[in-house]
Parts: structure tokens; sequence; C-alpha cells
């Protein structure tokens, strides 16, 4: 995420009309803040690992910047990121040097490794200063400039500070003369800082490698020879000659450091690893690189620090690449690895109902369209049900015999080159057929026409029967409403037929419309109601107030 911004900050755009350097000028001011902070925490002697982030945040910022910049791609913040780089470089070695010196400091023994950790800490300073100089002339788009004000605030403390850890160090002091070095493992032709210090002691010369200098507070030196080099000085004390301490300092070779780039791609789609080859300072070396992948190699020269590979791969997975730089008598070896990801094409599936609410075996037709010809399956809840062979658009059909709800996709297992896939998924609700209530009303007259018929000439054929039927229901008392819905209205048509001597043939219609005009008239309309939607209909209804009504009437 950190290089992606870095990139995005970095990255110069032909095409704005209207330069804008405000992203960048907020990551930097960032940057400043958190300098302030590691400074605000060496005064107040609480070393923490921010100091560290901020080194690591400048180095990857500055790689970025060094890989554009050779690519003659400038901008404001490529020319930000060295001066601090710079400082961030500083204030580490401040807090690592005052984290050397407070250990060093109680321990007599330990009084030469706490005067070397002075001097860094001094270099450092030095170093501080330098890069908030350059900070200071640094001048975005628009006018944006850094405030230093309180950096700088924050440095006169620390000045001050080390200035007490020197007068300090004075009561832990003993007679003699010592030699101290700013850096003592500097790269070829790197200048370092050599401090002479004597109590009591006249400094007469300072010898490097045997070779007599005349001795200074702060001796600025560069070594141009690879290996261990011996430093120490001499002076006089009583007349006498008395030699300090012997100082050893390894010269290296600059290192080097190779930053790739690189973006992921499609198997057999060409990609371009890119790579540059910079010393420690951040310059370009034109030299010859070896480049391994695939059991193969190839040695590439680079321009200006540049070089570029380009690569393919027939199957998905991860091609690994390694950069070496043998170096030489000035440069440090280097080695850089990159993973590339070769992945398979995806595949893209839509598919599309005519409708998504359905009865039971009703036909929804479907519409799909893939970016690829492939045999493809349908899937329903999970269940395969059939193979299709699909074009760039392609269509089925289903039907479901249950009611419920169903989730129906259409699925792609994949293949050498392309990724396996899923369409969207379409909801599809299933109800139980509906019954028009016409067709409902129809049913209930022909059944009752059709009771009525059959009672009537039922009635003809035994007239005795039913008056003897009549005449024994005109003797029971009224009768215990069963609770079943049709033998509790055959008790109510009964009851209500005799008390208003009308004909048991009537159809339930008839005897409603012959007691329209009594006060139980709606009830009963509603019971009648209910009792067919019930009996021939085949539908539910609310028993309890239906015999309820019942009982009222």
């Amino acid at each position: 995420m950190l290089k992606l911004m870095i990139i995005l900050l970095l990255a110069h755009i032909p095409f704005s009309s209207e330069p804008n350097d405000e992203g960048a000028y907020s990551f930097f001011s960032k940057m400043l803040e958190d300098a302030e902070k590691c400074l605000e925490n060496f005064i107040n002697e609480n070393p923490s690992d921010l100091a560290k982030e901020l080194y690591q945040i400048a180095n990857l910022a500055a790689s970025e910047a060094e890989f554009y910049e050779a690519k003659s791609v400038k901008s404001n913040a490529s020319i930000a990121v060295k001066p601090f780089l710079l400082l961030s470089e500083a204030i580490f070695k401040l807090n690592d040097s005052q984290e050397k010196f407070l250990r060093s400091l109680p321990n007599p023994a330990a009084y030469q490794d706490a005067r070397d950790a002075l001097a860094s800490m001094i270099a450092a300073i030095e170093q501080i200063e330098m890069a908030i100089n350059q900070i200071e002339e640094i001048e975005f788009w628009n006018g944006l400039k850094f405030d230093t004000s309180e950096i700088r605030e924050d440095l006169i403390r620390a000045k001050r500070l080390v200035s007490y850890y020197e007068s300090l160090l004075e009561k832990f002091e003993v007679e003699g003369i010592f030699v101290s070095v700013s850096k003592d493992k500097p790269f070829i032709y790197e200048q370092i800082a050599i401090y002479v210090h004597a109590v009591k002691v006249e400094p007469r010369n300072l010898f490097i490698d045997g070779k007599a200098y005349e001795v200074k507070r702060v001796f600025l030196h560069r070594f141009d020879e690879l290996g261990m080099h011996k430093i120490w000085a001499e002076g006089l004390k009583d007349g006498e000659v008395v030699r300090s301490n012997v100082v050893y300092v390894e010269v290296i070779k600059i290192p080097t450091k190779i930053n790739l780039f690189w973006k992921n791609a499609y198997i057999n789609e060409e990609v371009k690893l890119k790579g540059l080859l910079l010393d420690y300072y951040g310059n370009p070396i034109d030299a010859e690189i070896l480049l391994e992948f695939d059991s193969n190699s190839k040695k590439i020269d680079t321009r200006n620090g540049l070089f570029e590979l380009p690569l393919r791969k027939e199957k998905e997975g991860y091609l690994n690449v390694s950069a070496f730089y043998k170096g030489n008598e000035t440069y440090e070896s280097s080695k850089a690895e990159a993973s590339i990801f070769f992945s398979r094409f995806p595949v893209y599936i839509k598919i599309d109902a005519d409708k998504d609410d359905v009865e039971i075996n009703e036909s929804v037709n479907f519409l799909g369209s893939i970016s690829i010809d492939a045999n493809v399956s349908v899937f329903v809840n999970s269940e395969k049900k059939m193979d299709l062979d699909a074009s760039r658009n392609f269509n089925f059909s289903l039907s479901f015999d249950k009611a419920g709800e169903y989730i129906v996709f259409v699925y792609f297992p994949g293949n050498d080159t392309y990724k396996p896939s899923e369409s969207n998924r379409v909801k599809i609700v299933v109800k139980e057929p509906k019954i028009p209530i016409i067709f409902i009303l129809i049913a209930a007259a022909l059944f009752s026409s059709l009771g009525s018929l059959m009672l009537r000439k039922e009635l003809k054929k035994d007239k005795k029967f039913e008056e003897a039927k009549v005449l024994k229901e005109e003797k029971k008392e009224r009768e215990e409403i069963p609770k079943d819905v049709s033998k509790a209205y055959e008790v109510l048509f009964r009851n209500l037929a005799k008390k208003y001597g009308l004909s048991l043939a009537l159809t339930p219609r008839e005897l409603l419309e012959f007691l329209k005009n009594e006060p139980f008239y709606e009830k009963l309309k509603k019971i009648t109601e209910m009792h067919e939607m019930y009996a021939y209909a085949g539908r539910e209804i609310d028993k309890e107030a239906y015999f309820r009504m019942i009982e009222e009437i």
C-alpha cells in the first residue's frame, strides 16, 4: 500500500493542465512532523522505533523517485525526497548514538565508547541542520513551502543536550589523549570526521596509516583504499610523548541496490520487468546485470542504471526472477528478486429470467451472456440440473414442481486458459395455483342448485317421510351446535327453516334471501359465505368466528 502511494505521489501527469503538488506536500509534511517527534524523543531521552520507521519510509520513497528520475521523469516530489532521506538518516543515527552513549556513560571502562557515541551525535546534528537548510529551499506548485520553525527549535534544544553530554563526559575523563571517529565502517571515498580530545596533554600529530597530519579538533578525511586503516594521535606530557588509543576503521565498497518494478499479467501476455541499479548515494550505475528465470539466464547492460526484460509464461503461476550485480573494485555486489504472477483469464457470465414469481410447473425462460464460448452447467439450489454449450448469448428454460424459493445460477469450471466463474444468482419464487373467485362462485351455485334439485326430488318421492321428520324435529329441544363446519350449518339451516316455516328444500342463498330483513341477516350472510368457501372451494376459514356467529343466531 505504501509503495503504491509513493508511486502515485511521484508519477508525472503530463495531461494535467494545472499541476497539483498537494498530495506530495501532505506526504512530506507528515514526514517532517515525525522528524520533529523523533527530536523531541531525543531531547526527552525517550528513544522509540519511530526514527527507524521514518528512515524506512524515506528509503522507500527514494527508491521510487530514483526510478522515475532515471527515466527523466522529474517532479517536485522527487526533488524533496533527497533532503528528507538525509534528515531521516541523521535522526536515526542521532537516536542510535544516544542509546550507546547512555549505556556507556556510567561505566568508566566504557569511556571511549561514550566518546565515540558523542562524536557520532555531533556529526548527526550537523547532518540534520544541513537537511533542514535544503528542505527550506523546496517550493511546490501554488507556492507551497515547508514550515521548519518547530524542527529548528527542537534542533537548538538537541544541540544543548549534546553540549550537556559533552560536559558530563568531562566529569568522567582521565588524563591522556583520545581519538574517536564519526563512523568506523565508512564507504570508500566517504568523508568521516576524526576527533582528537586531549586532557592535560599537548596534542602534536594525528596519524592515519602511519602518515602524520596536523591535529585538529575535528579532522575530515576520505579513504581511497579498501580494508582496515589504523588511526591514532600523539602528544606531549611533561616532555614525554603520549600516544592515544588506536582506532581501526574498516573501509568497505560503496553499497549498491537493484530496484525491480513489474506488474502481474495474464498467461502468454508479455510483461516487462524493469530495473534500476544505483549506488548508496542514489547515483545510477552502468554495468552488467545477470538475470535468472525459469532455468534460463540472460545478461543485460544498464543504461543510466536502467534495464528491462520482457517475460511470458504459458501456465498460471509465479515466475521468479533473480537479478545480480557482481560489483567491482569500488561497488559492492547486490541482488534483487521478483515474483511475477501470471493468471488465467477471467470469464464473465450474466443471466436474467423473464419472470421471478411463478406457479407450480410454470415455465421460466432465462437469457444469458458469457464472455467466451464454453461448456457451462445450470444449478438450482446448488444442484446441477443441466449442461449447456454456451456461446456469447445463450438461453434455457426451467419449471418447478413444488412451491418454494429457488436460486438459479450458471457455473463455468475453468480450464488451462480461463478461470472458473459463476454467474449472478437469480431468485425464483414458486407459489401454489390460485383459483379465481368467479370459479368459486360458479362452483358454489352449481353445488347449491344440484343440492336443491336432489333435495326436491327426494321430497317428492317421500313427502310423508319428510313431514314426519319435521314433526319429530319440532318435538326435540334446541340442538347442540356440532364442531364440524358442514354439520353446524345444517343445524342452523334446519332451525331457521323450522322457525320461519320455510321449506328445507331451499338453497342456502334462497334461505338468505327470505331472511334479508331480519336483524341477524349480516351474520347469516357472513356464515353462508364462509360455509361456501370451506365446502366448495376447500379454503380455510376462521372457525372460531364461524361457530360463534352460529351460536349467536
